[in-house]
């Protein structure tokens, strides 16, 4: 029997990787989408690494890291309840007034929980994103029971981790996956955008994306449409 050198060994890996990737995705878009979301400039951000590097879009919402940060910094979570934090697993009985607070909350380790994020329209001139983070919960069936329109809701995998806040119990809302990568038929349209950024002011859309999400949660864009053209 011949031998593989290293060559096809480096082959064969890549050629089984690459089938278990489409394997997964393709997993990920059986059936009909978890949600299925039309959404703008405002709450997807492009960047791309130059001329001939991939396009990604960041998801953001209201209430997430300052406009334009790649990376993930965290949520303060003001939003979430003592009552979601307590459904989630997390010990809320000391009240934070009470001098064993701090150690007590401080001590209790991240969870992993569904965040629902909610599309809310609102004025198209208003620069922040009209998606807004809208609640947690322990688990996927049950946060869509409580968020059932897939048209302008998405359920994201997330972590929380809980801290004595001024008057309550509070967490941060880490780890959201944020980061959606543009198919390359769509990529010279971004490219070619007139601006990256829209003005405050202009009510116009640079772009509107249809995206959807799968049995993975994992997202795919089924069709970009830019309403301003391209140079």
């Amino acid at each position: 029997m011949r031998r593989l050198n290293g060559l096809h060994i480096a082959v064969l890996v890549v050629l089984a990787a690459n089938a278990l990737a489409l394997r997964h995705a393709a997993a990920n878009r059986q059936g009909a989408p978890e949600a299925d979301i039309e959404l703008t400039d405002r709450e997807l951000v492009y960047h791309s690494g130059g001329d001939n590097a991939p396009v990604f879009l960041r998801l953001e919402y209201s209430g997430s890291a300052p406009r334009g940060h790649v990376h993930d910094i965290g949520d303060a979570g003001n939003w979430i309840t003592v009552e979601e934090l307590s459904a989630a697993g997390f010990d809320c009985t000391i009240p934070v007034k009470d001098p064993r607070a701090a150690e007590h909350y401080q001590k209790q380790q991240v969870r992993p929980v569904i965040a629902a994020f909610e599309y809310r329209p609102g004025d198209d001139a208003e620069p922040r994103s009209h998606l807004v983070a809208a609640g947690i919960g322990r688990d996927l069936p049950s946060m869509r029971r409580r968020f059932p329109d897939r048209s302008k809701v998405i359920l994201l995998p997330a972590s929380v981790r809980i801290y004595r806040g001024k008057d309550r119990p509070q967490a941060w809302l880490t780890s959201v996956p944020v980061m959606i990568h543009v198919p390359h038929e769509y990529q010279a349209g971004f490219r070619n955008l007139p601006t990256k950024m829209r003005a405050a002011t202009d009510a116009r859309p640079l772009y509107r994306v249809r995206l959807r999400y799968g049995a993975n949660l994992e997202p795919w864009i089924a069709a970009v449409d830019f309403p301003q053209g391209a140079k």
